[in-house]
């Protein structure tokens, strides 16, 4: 039961974070591409907690699973608040200059 309320949870949330950020900040032209890949990484993981649970929870115990699971999303809530601009009310033009670093013709980064 705690199981499905993390994952009903987790993909009401933060789950559903990558599909949405992924389609806002790619350029058309490689928007599919891209979407594709956000989104085989996002099941690859979701794989990979799905078949770590059982051979966690035997090792650890539930209560250490969920906790772990836990700091991991706390992190995860930070890390998209430190990285991640504000896109609502952007149009794409302007959310794609927030993503691109320019350089100079002697191959180093520019401000």
């Amino acid at each position: 039961m705690g199981l499905m309320v993390f994952f009903c949870a987790f993909n009401m949330g933060f789950g559903a974070m990558a599909n949405i950020f992924c389609s806002e900040i790619f350029p058309t032209r490689v928007r599919g591409i891209c979407l594709v890949l956000c989104v085989i990484i996002t099941w690859t993981a979701n794989m990979l907690i799905i078949f770590m649970f059982p051979t966690m929870n035997k090792v650890l115990g539930t209560t250490c699973v969920f906790v772990f699971l836990c700091i991991m999303s706390a992190v995860y809530w930070i890390f998209i608040f430190l990285k991640f601009p504000e896109t609502k009310g952007f149009p794409l033009e302007v959310i794609k200059e927030l993503f691109v670093v320019s350089t100079s013709p002697d191959g180093k980064e520019e401000a």
